[in-house]
């Protein structure tokens, strides 16, 4: 009877550490996209001046009446810059238009992943954007990396590291937005910014959504 006892408490053991081991596994993307998105939100605010902004978890609606979530966007007199975040770790391949880009991992215990275009799914968002303000101003597609590990294979002239975004970003000229036209801009978007219940509900409805495809 003993025996007994201590067999199934072993099998109850080993059922919970199993399924928190899943749950770590199935979570650990968000939770490091999550990440990165905050050090890179953390930075390119300390980066911007007083008459420059940056707006975070946009939730705009489409022409099908659906939702879709923009990162940041940047608006200031040098553009409109909107930046879909990543923070994938190994290494990264693709370009502009190739349909997927590749992860490759060197830890022989992770599965390499293909990862819809970064750069064709945040230019449908630049769409959104140019589309809410009737095609007044040009938005600038970024996608953002918190740091790259290797990117010799990723050919993308409009997908930067963090530290090179922000060069990249002093470097560029005032006059692509008068004063005026910032301020009713970033008025308008802030309409936009999610709650934390908001965005909650939006990762919610997009999880099932994705089990009901899988």
């Amino acid at each position: 009877m003993i025996l007994l006892i201590i067999f199934i408490a072993a099998i109850i053991i080993l059922v919970i550490a199993f399924s928190k081991e899943n749950r770590s596994v199935t979570s650990l993307t968000d939770e490091k996209g999550l990440y990165g998105e905050e050090i890179c939100v953390y930075y390119l605010r300390k980066m911007l001046r007083k008459d420059e902004y940056i707006l975070n978890n946009l939730l705009l609606s489409l022409r099908n009446g659906r939702k879709t979530e923009i990162d940041a966007v940047i608006v200031s007199q040098k553009g409109i810059f909107c930046i879909e975040i990543k923070n994938w770790v190994g290494h990264i391949s693709g370009d502009n238009y190739s349909q997927y880009w590749y992860q490759r991992y060197d830890d022989k215990y992770l599965e390499d992943k293909l990862h819809r275009n970064p750069f064709i799914q945040n230019e449908n968002h630049c769409k959104v954007l140019a589309r809410l303000f009737n095609y007044k101003y040009s938005v600038n597609n970024v996608i953002l990396f918190p740091k790259i590990e290797d990117k010799q294979e990723l050919h993308s002239s409009t997908t930067f590291e963090l530290e090179e975004f922000i060069k990249y970003y002093r470097c560029l000229s005032n006059g692509k937005l008068h004063s005026y036209d910032v301020e009713k801009v970033v008025s308008k978007l802030r309409k936009y910014e999610a709650t934390d219940e908001q965005l909650k509900n939006y990762k919610k409805q997009m999880q099932r959504e994705k089990n009901e495809h899988d």
